[in-house]
């Protein structure tokens, strides 16, 4: 239902300058997600909607209106948007309606993950997220 593919990826990272630029410049919501989320790709699944943000420049597979499938690629994990390293930010929400930020965010779980146990990963199935913890998707 929403994707942005041209934000650049971040070289350089200060977290004050970012912090001084958020206070100084606050997002607006006719920004959309990349106000935050740099390059994004929001994806309406039943009622609720997933969100993958800080995606690759110019790595976004594809478009509004296309049908996605299990396993089909959508993009490459980047540095865009209000981040500090490359990484993948997957939220699941009921609303397309970002701000207050996190008044729409739905739990989430996976069907399988392996998760760092300490000096391996270890399958395990029906996982919810938690904080300070490895995981690998399949």
């Amino acid at each position: 239902v929403g994707c942005e593919s041209g934000v650049p990826d971040r070289l350089r990272i200060s977290f004050l300058y970012d912090l001084f630029s958020l206070l100084l410049h606050k997002p607006r919501e006719s920004a959309g997600f990349k106000a935050f989320g740099g390059n994004y790709v929001c994806i309406k699944s039943g009622d609720f909607f997933v969100l993958l943000c800080h995606l690759r420049q110019g790595s976004v597979q594809v478009e509004v209106g296309e049908h996605v499938t299990e396993g089909q690629l959508i993009a490459q994990i980047g540095n865009s948007g209000s981040s500090i390293q490359p990484h993948l930010h997957l939220q699941v929400m009921n609303s397309l309606q970002y701000l207050p930020l996190f008044r729409n965010l739905l739990p989430y779980g996976f069907e399988r993950a392996q998760i760092f146990e300490g000096k391996n990963y270890v399958q395990h199935e029906f996982v919810s997220l938690e904080n300070k913890t490895h995981y690998i998707f399949e």
